[in-house]
């Protein structure tokens, strides 16, 4: 009597159950774990919560986006058209705030799209892409979809950058390398200087410059991308202007590059209410420029104070900064008492002891440090 296929297989110890399987290299992958404070917010109406765990504005956006929403709501949306395909209203704005070409900008679903786009384009299996870790976790990923190999710089201080130990691990299976500026978590820049010689020196490599934090730092690379093609800077508008829950990015490149990336660019990803929202928050560069200025001045404010109080805490040019303390998950647990939430980044490379906090308002920040005196406090370790 003819065996099973149920039996056959589990005799030769086989999946008893058939079903598509993906390839080895997407099983292996660790996908990236988001965790997230929104259950608890929506459990708690006692006191105004503090979402200060994944770096976003800590205000609305600007009116206009508001305004130029229900301006459309309320004059027939076409909401059964596909949305603007080239993204023009969106792309001539971002020509004029970034002073980049319109050929060498390309509108994304955020700007994890953007380096998706970018691995999915440059990578192939046997690749090797360098990051320097502890980095934006999320970006591996990307890059192990494409079955390249991850090749972690890990620097004795994580709160610094090494030019040198960079290009030290630079070899001829190195296809891109990736570059958060500032860093995420910790903060630290690469110089305008540093990416010129990186780009002029090793043509044959992508170099990837996240710049999701640059409009807090006031610096960027951008303008390097009209004279070499192995560059590309990734920006998004989940951050400084407001946007996250729109999914919007972006990715300047030279020409030559964004014609490769045109490729696999998939023209109806970023919806019409997401090219409307950050085209009018563009338009409003004097909300964007206040608050801006007012997280830097509460950044100063509370990194001055928590020192004060005795605590090791490491500065940064972007919306956040990093509190290394004796037990992070006591100061978590203790500020979500407070209905504040920030983010336990301890297991990550050179970062023990560490938790990042997203910067807001001075008004905001003053009653953050009045929680976190209290818990330390609570905790003996002032």
């Amino acid at each position: 009597m003819a065996l099973s296929w149920r039996n056959f297989a589990s005799r030769i110890g086989m999946d008893p159950e058939p079903h598509p399987r993906p390839p080895a290299h997407v099983l292996r992958l660790q996908p990236y774990r988001c965790v997230s404070s929104l259950k608890q917010i929506e459990d708690r109406t006692d006191t105004e919560p503090y979402k200060l765990d994944w770096n976003e504005s800590t205000v609305a956006p600007s009116p206009r986006v508001e305004e130029a929403l229900t301006h459309v709501l309320s004059n027939g949306a076409k909401l059964n058209w596909y949305p603007d395909l080239a993204a023009e209203d969106l792309t001539a704005a971002l020509e004029s705030y970034t002073g980049v070409p319109r050929d060498s900008l390309i509108v994304t679903n955020g700007s994890d799209d953007a380096l998706l786009l970018l691995c999915r384009t440059y990578l192939r299996s046997g690749n090797e892409v360098l990051v320097p870790v502890p980095t934006y976790t999320h970006f591996l990923v990307h890059v192990g979809a494409q079955n390249a190999r991850v090749v972690e710089l890990r620097n004795p201080n994580p709160f610094a950058t090494d030019l040198n130990r960079l290009e030290r691990a630079i070899t001829g299976k190195t296809k891109m390398v990736y570059l958060v500026s500032p860093n995420n978590p910790t903060g630290t820049m690469w110089t305008s200087r540093q990416i010129d010689y990186l780009c002029s020196s090793y043509p044959n490599v992508m170099f990837v410059v996240d710049e999701a934090y640059h409009e807090f730092s006031g610096q960027s690379v951008i303008h390097l991308t009209q004279t070499y093609s192995n560059l590309a800077v990734t920006r998004t508008f989940s951050k400084a202007f407001g946007l996250a829950a729109f999914r919007v990015g972006y990715v300047a490149a030279h020409p030559r590059a964004c014609g490769h990336l045109w490729r696999l660019h998939n023209p109806k990803s970023v919806n019409t209410f997401g090219q409307l929202a950050a085209t009018a928050a563009v338009h409003d560069l004097p909300y964007l420029e206040s608050y801006v200025e007012e997280v830097r001045a509460a950044r100063t404010e509370f990194v001055s104070r928590v020192r004060e109080l005795g605590l090791e805490i490491f500065d940064s040019v972007a919306n956040f900064v990093v509190l290394r303390v004796p037990q992070p998950h006591r100061l978590t647990d203790g500020l979500e008492k407070h209905n504040i939430y920030i983010r336990d980044r301890s297991t990550m490379p050179g970062m023990a002891g560490c938790v990042r906090i997203t910067v807001g308002t001075r008004e905001q920040m003053d009653h953050v440090f009045g929680c976190i005196k209290q818990v330390v406090t609570e905790q003996g370790w002032v």
